[in-house]
């Protein structure tokens, strides 16, 4: 898995391409805590994500309680219906603010 990062509105916005599952979801979870140090309110784009399994949604959670513990924030930016599925089912729509863009997802911390 690819993970690129990009400077939005002042938050570091990461997007992961291809697959978050058990194969890389603990080295994704391990490179977003290293920048939770850093900065504490982010942004994950789901967009170029393939593949979305329990694992790394598990994932997903870990940074969200390591933001929330660092008092910062983590928004989600999911375009797929797919992806979006998987979290609704989940029930992990009901923990995270998710967002169509990742424009309005950093925007968001502003206010």
């Amino acid at each position: 898995m690819k993970l690129n990062k990009e400077i939005l509105k002042t938050r570091p916005v990461f997007s992961p391409e291809g697959r978050l599952d058990a194969s890389n979801a603990g080295l994704f979870k391990s490179r977003l805590n290293e920048e939770i140090t850093a900065e504490k309110e982010i942004v994950i784009d789901l967009s170029r994500l393939e593949f979305l399994d329990s694992s790394g949604i598990g994932a997903l959670i870990s940074i969200h309680r390591k933001c929330d513990k660092e008092r910062g924030g983590l928004k989600l930016v999911c375009q797929h219906d797919r992806i979006r599925k998987v979290l609704e089912l989940t029930r992990a729509d009901r923990l995270f603010d998710i967002y169509d863009e990742a424009e309005a997802a950093a925007g968001s911390f502003l206010k």
